[in-house]
């Protein structure tokens, strides 16, 4: 039986519920003012905030956990988009 994958907004909802957090104190923690269109789905988390995400939620030793939730929420296109292809660049 294959594992799970969640997407990564969930990720995030569960990460933030394990922080400790408040809707309003993970967009303090991360800067980012807009913190529920993330976890709602109506937005989604560019590369750049990745690190300050793990930040604010304490993420050490699953940061490949982090960065997997997000490759695979970025490459999965919704019902209605055509196929997403991401170049190596931008992940870095």
């Amino acid at each position: 039986m294959g594992h799970p994958v969640y997407p990564f907004r969930t990720v995030l909802k569960a990460l933030r519920k394990d922080a400790g957090l408040t809707v309003l104190a993970a967009a303090e923690a991360t800067g980012y003012g807009n913190y529920e269109r993330w976890e709602s789905g109506h937005t989604r988390v560019g590369g750049q905030h990745l690190d300050r995400i793990a930040d604010a939620f304490a993420v050490t030793d699953d940061l490949w956990l982090l960065v997997y939730a997000w490759i695979v929420d970025r490459l999965t296109p919704s019902p209605s988009e055509a196929a997403v292809s991401i170049p190596l660049t931008q992940v870095r």
